[in-house]
């Protein structure tokens, strides 16, 4: 069921172990006072404990609020306020010291149960769980509109808001996934994407026990490469800068080869993932083909496990060539689309029906029509508005928020500007919060640019800024061992304090935008660039939970050196 990684190898949780540290939990709880309605957090990285307090806390009537080890204190407290959280799970000693000094200033909060260690003033999991054998209770029954829990959106601007999920909402997914993709009994992934998301938490917590399937969890994304090939999972869950990695470090290593493995490669599997449509082969270039799976991609296959079969790829748009490379491999990658407000998905391209470039069609869970009078962008697009059991009921304690997102009958307002092609697939375009004007009147979407540029190994993270301006440019975080590679031999040495201005990496960094960017407008290329030596990340603000750039802080701490190279 759950594995949970060693020295040796993964140590795995079975369901019968699961079920009865939920029973436990749950007559633990009980003991403390927590039942139906009532609020129970959780700060903690994905493990067992996490799953064993979500279903414990169903089996009352209680709602789960999860949270983030590596958010803000003061996001945590804001949650930990608005949800009214009565008891909170913390695995992270740092956080449940913190969490303790809230009893007493937070109305709500009573108790923090640390999940793996004891520590004073603080109920340890184990003590709860033992409390809860002496006084075992039985589970209540919820019913589909109940209040499952609160997942606060990311809050890229402003305050999180905390999305209500109801167990309709949790079972509409799992129906719909489990009858659109192909699942069997020894399907395993390697959980990858954070619990506290909906996705991960939809696909690694709820449908791993509704299908009867196995998830190993990977302790530290820096791992990733050497665990996937000790869990040696069959599907994987996870945004695209997993798999664009993955496509961009074979990429590099067969860049630094030689004879015959280099032409092999070029001539076979670089071609075929750069030919949008493959012509017919013949017996030679079968031959060699074989001869590249045989010698290269087996290798890979290897690497990712051996038994990868399928990957979901969700959060933003990926890469076509990166598609074409793992249908190489055998694996197949399927795009979807969905909200926090959707309960994840509303489409996916699926087995048998996937088109490339889309985000597939609608899951059974959903229907989509398309307001083409609200957004800014070509004929035919529209801003994309969701029907269906998916749909949340709301914001939490914001009537306003919820009026102006649900429509009058039942739709969700998504904010995501898309069209649909005549056989349904539909395509995302923008968002209408990111869409600005340049001078010239031009609109500019600068979500998929970006993905776009991060395609260029030389650019780890990037913001595409214009608002108001004659034209775009770019703020980039440069990957510095490419960019160390690409600059070998030309005298200029790191770390020194003005690289980011040395000429010479300024236009290679031009270079790459200009031809990872070739499928973009005249208007919409960045012409300038800005390079900064500093990682976004979460820890400093500059990132949601989910690793989406919040742009408004961004360019207030960029604003000086933006000004500037405009007025070059």
């Amino acid at each position: 069921m759950y594995g949970t990684r060693t020295e040796e190898g993964y140590r795995w949780t079975h369901f019968s172990d699961f079920a009865e540290q939920v029973n436990a939990l749950r007559a633990g709880m009980a003991s403390l006072g927590i039942g139906r309605g009532d609020k129970v957090g959780v700060v903690a990285d994905n493990c067992v404990e996490w799953a064993v307090g979500a279903y414990a806390s169903y089996g009352l009537g209680a709602h789960y609020v999860p949270m983030y080890e590596s958010q803000q204190p003061d996001e945590r407290e804001y949650i930990i306020d608005d949800s009214e959280v009565k008891l909170v799970f913390a695995r992270n000693p740092n956080a449940a010291a913190e969490l303790q000094q809230m009893i007493g200033k937070i109305g709500h909060l009573q108790h923090v149960v640390t999940l793996n260690s004891a520590m004073a003033g603080c109920l340890s999991l184990d003590e709860l769980m033992a409390m809860g054998r002496r006084q075992p209770v039985a589970p209540v029954p919820v019913t589909p509109d109940e209040l499952a829990g609160l997942v606060y959106t990311s809050g890229t601007t402003g305050k999180p808001k905390g999305v209500i999920i109801t167990h309709g909402n949790l079972l509409s997914q799992l129906e719909s996934i489990s009858t659109t993709q192909e699942l069997f009994p020894d399907d395993r992934s390697l959980s990858i994407l954070p619990w506290g998301h909906l996705m991960g938490q939809i696909v690694e917590v709820h449908l791993l026990i509704y299908c009867g399937n196995s998830a190993a969890i990977l302790g530290n994304v820096a791992n990733l490469a050497q665990d996937i090939g000790v869990a040696r999972p069959t599907m994987l869950f996870a945004v695209p800068r997993v798999f664009t990695r993955i496509y961009d470090g074979v990429e590099q290593a067969m860049a630094s080869r030689g004879g015959l493995v280099k032409w092999l490669y070029d001539r076979t599997i670089r071609n075929e993932v750069r030919t949008v449509t493959p012509a017919r082969q013949g017996i030679g270039q079968r031959l060699l083909t074989a001869l590249a799976d045989r010698l290269i991609l087996r290798t890979i296959r290897q690497r990712l496990g051996g038994r990868l079969r399928f990957v979901i790829s969700g959060a933003a748009a990926l890469n076509a060539d990166v598609i074409r490379f793992f249908d190489l491999l055998g694996v197949t990658i399927f795009e979807g689309y969905g909200l926090t407000e959707t309960s994840m998905a509303v489409t996916a391209n699926v087995k048998d029906a996937r088109r490339i470039g889309s985000v597939g069609r609608c899951l059974p869970s959903a229907r989509i029509m398309l307001d083409h009078s609200v957004a800014a962008g070509q004929p035919g697009e529209g801003e994309i508005v969701v029907y269906g059991p998916c749909i949340t009921p709301g914001y939490h304690k914001l009537p306003v928020e919820t009026a102006r997102t649900i429509t009058a009958d039942g739709g969700l307002r998504t904010g995501d500007i898309g069209r649909l092609d005549d056989d349904g697939y539909l395509y995302i375009t923008g968002r209408i919060k990111e869409i600005y004007k340049l001078e010239n009147g031009r609109y500019v979407a600068p979500a998929p640019l970006e993905e776009a540029l991060q395609r260029s190994p030389l650019i780890a993270q990037v913001m595409v800024y214009g608002d108001n301006r004659a034209y775009n440019v770019a703020v980039v975080v440069p990957d510095m061992a490419a960019l160390k590679r690409a600059t070998t031999g030309s005298g200029i040495e790191f770390p020194q304090s003005h690289w980011p201005q040395h000429p010479l990496i300024v236009q290679l960094y031009l270079s790459a935008i200009e031809s990872v960017g070739e499928g973009f407008k005249h208007f919409e290329r960045p012409r300038k660039v800005l390079l900064v030596d500093e990682e976004w990340n979460v820890e400093g603000g500059w990132l949601t939970p989910t690793l989406k750039i919040k742009r408004s802080r961004l360019v207030e701490r960029y604003r000086p050196q933006i000004e500037q190279l405009y007025a070059q």
